[in-house]
């Protein structure tokens, strides 16, 4: 009687750590799989990170609409779904504030073109207004939306209503075709043909020289200031049928107050589509093709990542690493090319859940399955030579 007791206790034991065991499998499982933000359908699309790295979106995209996307880095989680805008796969039609509070998106219904304004923490819309935007950005303070509109004038609103504080360029001889704002919120910045005009956010009016550019535009440009203000950077991109021009792209970065350029980069049969600074400034991070990375302010090549095509990004994640999104999930690229996949989390529906954790989970599963089947095999044993004594 004691053997079967103390076997009893022994089997109470062993099961009692395998349930434990189990569970902990679980939890693990739950908690690794909480780390990556499914989305729901078809493809990620316009993946846009807030300036402070905390928030970021995209479009789950299906033919020329999709649902937005609003997570959290920290803790991970959804925190808003906007269903079906309809955008123009070219454009750029979602933008985040600096800490992610609010989100901007412009789309394209059978009635007309619409610009709206949402704050995230409260799913409120504030505004929804029939502009017709071809590229929109927030001011660092989030007070302000400065929004390029397809007839060439910028249009900036008070991001708590959506009402007009002054328009830019309003009667220019030519079109403005890019955009973007300081770091400290004093300047906006815009092309105009071959010049790189400077307006001031206090007054609404032209400040500074212009700065010359020794190329016309053709199809797209991209502009963005260093962490410090003191310089732009000007990016501009050519298509073989766009006025015939040979497929390139070349970024040029300018000093804001002596007008000078200070390095060029170009290659040929290259589209860059999006600016990042690095390192407090010293390197300037892009993608084409292939990522890559910048020495600032000669532009010498650092560093480049061969393979991202079609990524889409990059956006600084600190001081060593950018993010890039591409059709099924967000990850982060180091400045030593070596790539982060759990840096934002975000994986399509069909992508993996934390394989370390399920295959640790299927072993508990397989080891508890091969212990009970010890275990009965064991008292079927004791049964047969009990029932033979």
């Amino acid at each position: 009687m004691r053997c079967n007791s103390e076997k009893r206790r022994a089997f109470s034991l062993i099961d009692l750590l395998l349930a434990v065991a189990l569970l902990g499998a679980v939890l693990a499982f739950l908690i690794e799989a909480g780390n990556y933000l499914s989305v729901p359908r078809y493809m990620l699309s316009h993946f846009t990170i807030s300036a402070s790295g905390n928030r970021y979106a995209a479009i789950d995209a299906h033919g020329s609409s999709g649902d937005i996307h609003v997570w959290q880095r920290m803790p991970r989680l959804q925190v808003m779904n906007i269903p079906g805008p309809t955008y123009d796969y070219l454009e750029d039609p979602v933008a985040l504030s600096s800490h992610g509070k609010k989100l901007a998106f412009f789309d394209h219904p059978p009635s007309g073109d619409y610009l709206s304004l949402w704050e995230v923490d409260t799913h409120n819309q504030v505004f929804r207004s029939n502009l017709s935007v071809v590229l929109m950005e927030f001011s660092p303070d989030e007070g302000a939306l400065a929004c390029l509109l397809k007839d060439g004038t910028i249009d900036v609103l008070d991001s708590r209503n959506g009402s007009l504080l002054y328009k830019l360029n309003a009667n220019a001889p030519a079109a403005c075709t890019a955009m973007g704002w300081s770091p400290d919120g004093q300047l906006i910045a815009g092309r105009i043909e071959d010049e790189i005009i400077f307006w001031s956010t206090s007054t609404g009016t032209q400040t500074l020289s212009a700065i010359t550019v020794d190329h016309s535009p053709d199809y797209g440009t991209r502009l963005k200031f260093s962490p410090d203000g003191k310089c732009l950077v000007v990016g501009t991109y050519y298509f073989p049928n766009c006025g015939g021009r040979i497929n390139k792209s070349r970024i040029d970065l300018y000093d804001v107050l002596t007008k000078q350029c200070l390095g060029s980069w170009e290659q040929p049969a290259e589209i860059f589509y999006r600016l990042a600074f690095l390192q407090q400034g010293k390197v300037l991070a892009f993608t084409t093709d292939e990522l890559h990375f910048l020495a600032v302010p000669s532009l010498d090549e650092v560093k480049v990542c061969p393979a991202i095509m079609y990524a889409n990004g990059p956006w600084a994640l600190g001081e060593e690493q950018v993010g890039l999104g591409l059709a099924d999930s967000v990850y982060g690229v180091n400045l030593d090319g070596s790539v982060d996949e759990d840096a934002l989390g975000i994986h399509h529906a069909r992508s993996r859940h934390g394989k370390k954790s399920v295959i640790f989970f299927a072993a508990i599963i397989f080891i508890n399955l091969g212990w009970q089947i010890a275990r009965v095999f064991r008292t079927r044993q004791t049964r047969i030579r009990i029932n033979a004594n």
